[in-house]
């Protein structure tokens, strides 16, 4: 009975106006299934596509993150031996420190010793000096007595002509 009752639900005439509703219903749905079946058809060569360039890519990226992996290698080298380098010149530095330190006593040391003996550097300069003033006047000396040899020499001859004679010249 109850199987009756739903039956009777779908039991009903179509007239002419209703069956070319329906069949024009049913034709759509049939064009429209088609597009659909295109579109996934299309859909899935895009993709397709779509994953090929994507794979492209993830490799691209790939090869970028495995360079920047070396990269990174290369700088974290580069950075421990900057740190060698820093740590050295930063005991090369402690020494200098107590080199510049030591030269410092020294200069203290050499500055008591010369406020002590400033009269003595007084007359090493003046010495000094002296006897610069001293080789200058030798060698004017030497000069002048060569001249002096040369002008008695110049005019032994008898003609009192400047220059040395033949004699002269060979001696």
């Amino acid at each position: 009975y109850g199987l009756d009752l739903v039956a009777s639900i779908f039991a009903f005439d179509l007239d002419d106006y209703m069956q070319i509703i329906v069949g024009v219903l049913s034709l759509f749905n049939v064009v429209m299934a088609c597009v659909g079946c295109y579109g996934t058809f299309a859909f899935s060569r895009f993709i397709a596509e779509t994953d090929k360039k994507k794979k492209k890519a993830m490799n691209e990226y790939g090869k970028l993150v495995d360079s920047f992996k070396d990269n990174n290698d290369l700088f974290r080298s580069v950075l421990r031996r900057l740190e060698v380098e820093i740590t050295h010149i930063e005991g090369e530095n402690e020494e200098l420190q107590v080199s510049l330190d030591r030269i410092g006593q020294h200069e203290k040391r050499i500055e008591s010793v010369f406020k002590q003996n400033t009269g003595t550097y007084v007359s090493m300069v003046t010495l000094w000096n002296l006897f610069q003033i001293q080789q200058h006047y030798e060698t004017a000396y030497q000069v002048i007595r060569l001249l002096a040899e040369y002008y008695n020499k110049a005019y032994q001859d008898d003609d009192r002509r400047h220059g040395l004679s033949q004699d002269q010249y060979e001696f």
